[in-house]
């Protein structure tokens, strides 16, 4: 029998980390630590890790055949660094604003070992350092006051494994109070914090005693499988679905299971309906008051009755020239009877040309307007295409954190306008159309654009099919392909897409430039260098496209050689390589290169999904400038988890955005994500360009999987019903903080 190695332990600093696996957690690092000469290669899972952090670790020595000597960490705890150069990597890491490197690196050097009892206890005595002022002191002390409590709450949380990173956003949500709620309920963590889920919420709960039978236990999985469901996009859970979900964490039997959702009923923590469908109780009531407020929308009288169209549609035509279809002209009359109406259209279909006419006639009637879209991108869109103003939906309606009312107009402060008309409406989820309608006056008229083959929102429900399959709103849809120039296709194979047939490609031996191409790679690595060429150098030569500003790589998935990650390392690496930097954690930041925002943060006025560009870096303090189309935003230190590089994004982040050129790698790996209103909303997001690389094996999948999850909602039936009798309390929406 083989002998288990011995258990040794080790400590040191973190000099710099050479591969990060967000997913797995897994880390490649190399740590200085104390009796060994040469840096070591430290290897494991940790749940976060910093450069500049002081790790004591316990493992075991091994000898990798290709990497050589490494330290296998099985467990680690992160301390205060003690002599001078961790304390100056420390220091100079990020984590404590208005320290750099080189400001610790004087710090380090006049008070030596003494540096972190100084911060501590006597930071006035850092006014000795040349460059720190009454400012830049304030700054430092307040950053180590904040790093206090957090590195408190780790020590509080070290026996559970909870990274650094985490313990900073726990902070950043509680304050001083973390530890005293944590001990009350830690399972509140798994609701209320970005990253943490059951799983992690309930190792910290058993681990401080709380009984695995317990009810607080049973509670929390169940709220956890309805917010897994929502994740998929549910906006309710059968019950059968539910058991079944909530029997995979904690043991129930089925009368225990009825009685703990009847209880959490009466307690208005979930609603039920038809005996069957279990949600989270806010969820039920934005789907009843999204049904409620759009039926009362539709039967209330507009401020302005409009009883003939044809002669203001008749001096529109005139004046622009124009002559619109018959589709187009039922769009624009139902626009100005209606009060809600749907359009819906796909690329090319004229939709941008009827929303003009529809603004137009509005305003030819006296009638004020105001325009909306989910996104940035898609509101920037929105108004380049029709040539009025356009926000984005929390801007619309004035979105305030921390303010009893997040958003300041809603019912007792309504929107001051005739008609709102809004844009990329299949992006929207229940909960963001419930806060919409609330702002709306019953007597303004409501216009929804959007295209039901696109993707469906990120949050769950399904609103626009759903408005559209009740018809109880007067819908539009155009369908026709207006002419185009001979070599366009992108509008062409968009359609020819969506009714899943193979894109029409351009002969090869043209030298006609077209605006859809098809490049033939099977392999992945193959395909990802075919990527690299035609970013760097073709289209850039072939069509004066700028490869950072002009291009955007969608992908299907994350993972793999052709992959967002490994694609954003290749392209930042050859388009963007000498610029100054930032390090964080194991990726890099860099002067120029465009990025992502991966969480909504409301102080910040940033949502998932928005990309900008880095402006500036100030590697004395490790913070950054992005410049979004809004404004300009600063990231400090710990900010940095929520960002991306964007070179390459996934699909479902490219919804409601355009680029002068998309290039979409697509191949068989991809299999669980190839479906054809995935593919279609690829390439429906160019407007110049289109270049697929892959497999056509890969294509064909992708256009044979039409089929469309459907969401659970009851939004149709209470539209088509009007059973909208609401009964449930206005409170509970505040007490789920939607």
């Amino acid at each position: 029998m083989k002998s288990q190695p011995a258990k040794s332990s080790i400590s040191g600093t973190i000099e710099r980390i050479t591969f990060y696996n967000e997913e797995k957690r897994y880390c490649v690092a190399r740590a200085r630590c104390e009796g060994e000469r040469d840096l070591v290669t430290i290897v494991g899972t940790f749940a976060s890790i910093n450069v500049g952090e002081f790790l004591e670790m316990s493992g075991n020595w091994d000898n990798h055949r290709e990497y050589g000597k490494q330290f296998k960490v099985e467990s680690y705890k992160v301390t205060l660094p003690t002599t001078v150069f961790g304390i100056k990597k420390y220091l100079g890491s990020g984590l404590i604003k208005g320290i750099g490197p080189k400001m610790a690196e004087r710090i380090t050097k006049f008070f030596k070992e003494q540096t972190i009892e100084i911060i501590d206890k006597t930071p006035k005595r850092l006014l000795e350092i040349e460059g720190i002022g009454e400012w830049r002191l304030g700054q430092i002390a307040e950053s180590w006051k904040t790093q206090s409590e957090i590195r408190n709450i780790m020590l509080f949380l070290q026996k559970f494994e909870i990274s650094p990173s985490l313990a900073a956003k726990i902070y950043k949500k509680y304050g001083d109070r973390s530890i005293t709620l944590l001990n009350e309920n830690p399972y509140r963590l798994a609701e209320d914090i970005y990253g943490v889920g059951f799983k992690i919420a309930d190792r910290i709960a058993l681990s401080m005693g709380i009984a695995e039978n317990s009810e607080v236990r049973q509670r929390a999985a169940l709220i956890f499988c309805l917010n897994e469901e929502i994740g998929e996009g549910h906006v309710f859970t059968k019950k059968s679905r539910l058991f079944e979900m909530l029997a995979g964490f904690v043991t129930i039997a089925p009368h225990e299971f009825e009685t703990l959702v009847s209880r959490m009923e009466s307690e208005r923590v979930v609603a039920i309906e038809n005996g069957e469908d279990v949600y989270i109780d806010a969820f039920h009531y934005c789907e009843t008051k999204v049904a409620e407020n759009l039926l009362n929308i539709l039967k209330t009288p507009p401020k302005k009755i409009i009883a003939e169209t044809s002669a203001v549609i008749a001096k529109i035509e005139k004046s622009s020239k124009i002559k619109y279809s018959e589709v187009q002209l039922e769009a624009v009359n139902k626009a100005l009877l209606s009060k809600v109406m749907v359009l819906t259209g796909g690329p090319g279909t004229g939709k941008t040309t009827t929303i003009r006419g529809i603004i137009r006639a509005l305003k030819m009637l006296g009638l004020s307007v105001m325009q909306c879209a989910p996104t940035g991108r898609a509101a920037k869109k929105m108004e380049e295409s029709t040539g009025c103003p356009s926000k984005t939906i929390h801007r619309l309606l004035e979105f305030a954190p921390g303010s009893s009312e997040q958003f300041q107009k809603c019912a007792s402060s309504p929107l001051e306008c005739d008609v709102l008309i809004c844009d990329e409406v299949s992006m929207i989820d229940i909960l963001l159309m419930h806060h919409l309608l609330k702002a709306l006056s019953p007597s303004t008229k409501l216009i929804l654009i959007g295209d039901t083959n696109q993707l469906p929102s990120v949050g769950a429900g399904s609103v626009l099919r759903d408005v559209i399959d009740s018809r109880v709103v007067p819908t539009v849809s155009l369908t026709q392909i207006f002419r185009q120039d001979e070599s366009s296709l992108i509008v062409t194979n968009s359609h020819r897409i969506n009714e899943g047939e193979f894109p029409l490609l351009p002969d090869k031996s043209s030298e006609v430039l077209y605006d859809f191409y098809f490049i033939e790679k099977d392999e992945p690595g193959p395909c990802a260098a075919m990527i690299l060429k035609m970013i760097s150098e073709r289209i850039h030569d072939k069509f004066g496209l700028d490869p950072i500003d002009d291009v955007q790589v969608l992908c299907p998935m994350y993972r793999g050689e052709c992959g967002v990650n490994t694609l954003n390392s290749m392209l930042q690496n050859t388009l963007n390589r000498k610029s100054q930097e930032i390090l964080h954690k194991a990726r890099s930041f860099r002067v120029g290169d465009k990025v992502i925002q991966t969480e909504n943060d409301y102080k910040k006025g940033v949502f998932n999904g928005d990309i900008g560009k880095i402006v500036d870096a100030r590697p004395q303090d490790n913070s950054m400038i992005v410049e979004f189309p809004h404004g300009t935003v600063e990231y400090e230190y710990n900010d940095l988890d929520s960002l991306e590089l964007a070179y390459a994004i996934t699909i479902h982040k490219a919804q409601g955005s355009e680029y002068p050129a998309v290039v979409v790698p697509i191949l068989t790996s991809h299999f669980i994500m190839l479906q054809r209103n995935l593919l279609y909303t690829a390439v429906s997001r160019a407007k110049r360009l289109v270049i697929l690389v892959g497999s056509r094996k890969a294509i064909y999948i992708a256009l044979k999987n039409d089929k469309v999850t459907r969401r659970n909602s009851n939004l149709t039936k209470k539209l088509i019903s009007g059973d909208v009798d609401d009964h449930v309390s206005a409170q509970s929406i505040v007490r789920q903080r939607i």
